[in-house]
């Protein structure tokens, strides 16, 4: 039944009408009412990260805090030096340079 609405809407709309009434249908949908457990034990990665206590050890442990504070203090810098080193004449200068260390130094 819910096909079948998708696909008449589909057929008789524009694009931002479609999303709209397809949400609309969404909804309708009945949802199971089950109480949320975390797991006894986290058994995946993801499952491991949800449960770290990050604010426990961003409130009781300076590493961090230092961490974060010190890349957001060197970004400016490493960026600075990263657009120098790439530009197209530097590029031009260290691809000559590895040309000649590349040469047969018999000839």
């Amino acid at each position: 039944m819910v096909v079948y609405h998708v696909e008449r809407i589909l057929s008789s709309f524009c694009c931002t009408e479609v999303v709209y009434h397809y949400s609309r249908l969404l909804q309708q949908i009945p949802k199971m009412d089950v109480e949320r457990k975390h797991m006894k034990y986290p058994y995946t990665f993801t499952a491991k990260i949800v449960q770290f206590p990050f604010k426990f050890h961003w409130d009781n442990f300076w590493l961090p805090r230092f961490v974060v504070a010190s890349m957001v203090l060197t970004f400016p810098f490493f960026l600075f030096i990263h657009k120098k080193v790439n530009t197209p004449e530097n590029k031009a200068i260290w691809a000559e340079k590895h040309k000649k260390e590349r040469q047969y130094h018999f000839d």
